[in-house]
């Protein structure tokens, strides 16, 4: 059973209880119910202290997003709660999903599995604009607009103001460094630029073979890329192209992934981040990172990627060394 899948039978099955329920008298069982338990340590463990997820995907962390609100609603509504970690993990993860969001059209980099799972689909906007899913478990979790324009989602989970749970601080898009470090993710945010960085360690299995990738986006246009997903039941060569190295903006060894390629979703010889490290400097930001990776050739082999950004020039010229 995969993490989405998981998750998701845990959510269904502690829910059911609400709507199972006729009167308060039966609500109490609702912390009671070994599920309950079951999602929340499924989300202490999914989610990393710092937003990020296991599954290393955008999509598939947006899909958390909508059970999480859809979770955290219900339980306000029926004056019943989650533990602390399940809020302080949601809100950690709209924030890392909204650092790395190009706010003009929503959309984010197209990194990690993209199946098009989108479980909830409660709106008009583009399949790859965000917005909608995350203004509404932040206006859940501190009771304000994530953006200037207000999504319909909220609506459809009745988020007003008698079932938020509005403890946390609202959220600001951050210009400079940012770290993710638990997860392995670094970004240079300047007013019409970004630059998203992955240099990470794999505890759970890898989705694809991208240490040290770089997207690049200016004014909303993502100018460098990662590659996406296309099938996941395809030939060998397409399942090669978009899940291995070379379909993300870093470097191959002849033909071969940074990884070695296994069965259908399996990777062997995980590549791992050795050291990471970003700051920024009188004109530039600067971007350092070494991962041991092809260790299925070697097992001294490492890649070391140094990233300068030059700060955005009065004639708007962007300029990147690496």
């Amino acid at each position: 059973m995969d993490s989405l899948t998981l998750l998701y039978d845990c959510k269904t099955k502690v829910l059911q209880r609400f709507f199972i329920a006729k009167n308060n008298k039966q609500k109490h069982r609702f912390l009671h119910v070994p599920r309950k338990k079951w999602f929340e340590k499924e989300i202490e463990y999914q989610i990393a202290e710092d937003g990020t997820y296991l599954q290393f995907s955008m999509n598939y962390h947006r899909v958390v997003i909508q059970l999480l609100t859809w979770g955290i609603a219900l339980a306000q509504r029926n004056g019943e709660c989650f533990s602390e970690h399940v809020y302080q993990r949601a809100y950690q993860s709209v924030n890392f999903l909204y650092q790395c969001q190009e706010l003009s059209n929503g959309y984010l980099p197209n990194y990690g599995s993209n199946d098009g799972a989108l479980f909830f689909k409660l709106n008009d906007s583009d399949y790859r604009d965000y917005r909608p899913q995350l203004d509404a478990l932040h206006y859940l979790l501190t009771g304000e607009n994530l953006y200037d324009d207000v999504y319909e989602d909220r609506g459809w989970y009745a988020n007003n103001r008698n079932c938020i749970h509005a403890e946390f601080a609202p959220l600001k898009q951050k210009i400079g460094c940012i770290s993710f470090d638990v997860g392995g993710y670094y970004l240079i945010r300047e007013q019409d630029t970004l630059t998203f960085i992955r240099c990470g360690k794999y505890k759970d299995r890898p989705a694809h073979a991208d240490n040290l990738h770089m997207d690049v986006w200016y004014k909303g246009e993502n100018i460098l890329m990662d590659g996406g997903s296309y099938k996941y039941n395809t030939d060998a060569s397409d399942i090669n192209y978009f899940m291995g190295t070379q379909s993300h903006n870093t470097i191959m060894l002849g033909n071969n992934n940074q990884m070695l390629k296994g069965a259908r979703f399996m990777w062997f010889y995980w590549s791992q981040a050795l050291k990471a490290s970003i700051q920024e400097l009188d004109d530039s930001y600067c971007f350092s990172g070494v991962v041991s990776c092809f260790r299925q050739l070697g097992h001294d082999i490492a890649h070391s990627r140094k990233i300068i950004k030059k700060k955005m020039l009065r004639n708007g010229w962007l300029r990147i060394l690496f």
